[in-house]
């Protein structure tokens, strides 16, 4: 095949030597030279996505550059997007009673194990409190080695609060709200 997988076409018939050894223009030689061609461009990647990869693309030691910040859980997302923080950022809580609703970008549709989220509180806690992130079910707070649920004034609003996911709770990371628990910092492994 006069086209391969990294990238080389390879001609198949030459017609300037063709013509210096008298070969005429043939049917059957221009339509092997063109089926190269339609081969080559049928296995080809577009830059407009109607012929996408059908497999793993090495890079080859370079970059994709110009990315945007993905906005799906299957984009790419930029560097400056992982280090701005905007795929974990939850922004300042809402909701009700010790309820704290956040919403990601992008946004998620299932809680994984060892996700972690950071938002600001808009209200102290006055007992166990849950977090919802992008609609899905209420998952409970807890905080330290043995899971307890918080205590009244853990959160404190304006807080800036980090929680992980682990399976089956949200781990407060960090209390700094000077509530009863005043400041401690808890390591989750």
């Amino acid at each position: 095949m006069p086209f391969n997988g990294n990238g080389t076409f390879n001609r198949v018939y030459d017609w300037e030597i063709d013509k210096i050894n008298g070969v005429k223009i043939r049917a059957d030689r221009v339509d092997t030279e063109m089926d190269g061609m339609a081969i080559g461009l049928s296995t080809c990647v577009t830059r407009d996505g109607q012929s996408p990869a059908t497999a793993n693309l090495p890079m080859g030691g370079f970059n994709h550059t110009g990315v945007s910040d993905g906005t799906a859980r299957n984009h790419y997302t930029s560097v400056g997007q992982v280090q701005d923080g905007d795929n974990t950022w939850g922004g300042t809580s809402t909701g009700a009673g010790n309820l704290y609703e956040v919403g990601l970008i992008p946004t998620t549709t299932a809680y994984a194990s060892n996700m972690t989220i950071r938002f600001l509180a808009d209200k102290d806690n006055t007992a166990a409190a849950t977090i919802t992130v992008d609609g899905l079910a209420a998952k409970d707070i807890r905080k330290g080695f043995n899971q307890s649920p918080l205590s009244a004034g853990d959160i404190r609003t304006g807080q800036l609060v980090e929680v992980t996911y682990d399976g089956t709770y949200f781990i407060l990371k960090q209390l700094a709200g000077g509530g009863s628990s005043g400041l401690i910092d808890y390591i989750l492994f």
